[in-house]
């Protein structure tokens, strides 16, 4: 088994550095490669990625992003052992309101007009295991060479509105590729984790509400099904105020 690790870097911090060393141990019992383009726009790298996987006859990809700081000891295992073309660790979004980066389509549109349009009809997945998903960030991400070698470039589009993320999960989805996420590896973001999203959440929430940026009839807080559960959850709760 040869795995290409992958992190695309645009910036170096203490943070990933520490995190980065405790993967390296986890890599140690396969054989591998490490790849670290330095300040090239993501879907360049992710490309020159791509294709070094399959000019290299690598077996998988293992690719980071620059901003993850922790990952699970048994990470790198448990992916492998899951044996899906597409297999994604989880994050949290690092702002507002810290979501879940995995999601299912509410409507079988195209990701990438979603993403173009704004269409609100993702849905934040929950539970745990490995689940099916239609869209989800690639934190810490094992992808099979393979998948590259059945879709056809371009893999990966940036633009203003649409990201590589999105753009990737939906050439897999139109060939019949099925992204998947592990539910119980849980990486840290940016500082956030599983463990203090919902106290970051619930300052944010109340601070919003005090100073009138989100109320009831706010777009906002109708597009974010998460937010306006978890709200009325705290005001169950707390008895912040009632809706």
């Amino acid at each position: 088994m040869k795995i290409l690790f992958a992190v695309p870097l645009l910036d170096i911090r203490y943070e990933w550095l520490i995190g980065f060393t405790d993967i390296l141990n986890q890599l140690k019992p396969y054989e591998y490669e490490l790849y670290l383009p330095y300040r090239k726009p993501l879907h360049i790298a992710d490309t020159l990625m791509a294709r070094k996987a399959i000019a290299g006859n690598f077996d998988y990809v293992l690719r980071m992003d620059d901003d993850v700081w922790d990952v699970p000891p048994n990470a790198i295992e448990k992916l492998i052992n899951a044996d899906k073309d597409f297999i994604s660790c989880v994050m949290y979004a690092n702002g507002f309101p810290y979501q879940r980066c995995a999601f299912l389509k509410k409507q079988d549109l195209n990701l990438v007009d979603i993403a173009r349009d704004k269409i609100p009809v993702l849905k934040e997945v929950s539970g745990t295991g490995i689940l099916m998903v239609d869209m989800c960030a690639f934190p810490f991400t094992l992808i099979k060479t393979s998948v590259f070698k059945r879709l056809k470039e371009p893999w990966f589009e940036h633009t203003e509105e649409i990201v590589p993320d999105s753009y990737f999960c939906q050439k897999m989805l139109d060939a019949g590729i099925q992204p998947y996420v592990d539910m119980d590896l849980q990486v840290t973001h940016r500082g956030v984790n599983f463990w203090n999203r919902t106290q970051r959440f619930l300052a944010e929430a109340e601070y919003m509400i005090a100073s009138g940026e989100m109320t009831e009839d706010h777009p906002r807080f109708k597009n974010y099904e998460i937010v306006r559960n978890k709200l009325i959850d705290s005001y169950t709760k707390k008895k912040l105020f009632v809706l």
